[in-house]
């Protein structure tokens, strides 16, 4: 299930440069959902600028929100990453 949302956690020099992100997975059986916390292998996730709605957007980078600390972490120099279970992205570029 991925949500596209708005953010209002952006660290302090950046701004949006796409919407956020939030990837979780579900099993359905019938009308029964069990959530899966961990998948069994690695998924490989691009984000795309859209050069159209974000047209001022520098050195673009993607992040990952960190539920413990509350805020967007650095997780890539580039727009591309690995992941293996759920988890809240957006890219962000410098004012």
């Amino acid at each position: 299930n991925i949500k596209r949302q708005g953010e209002s956690h952006i660290p302090r020099g950046k701004r949006i440069a796409s919407r956020a992100y939030d990837f979780h997975f579900r099993f359905q059986r019938g009308k029964d959902y069990m959530d899966i916390d961990q998948l069994l292998r690695n998924g490989k996730l691009t984000l795309n600028l859209d050069d159209i709605t974000y047209s001022n957007a520098k050195n673009v980078t993607l992040y990952k929100f960190d539920t413990s600390t509350g805020n967007y972490v650095k997780i890539s120099d580039n727009r591309i990453t690995s992941f293996n279970g759920r988890g809240k992205y957006i890219l962000l570029s410098d004012r």
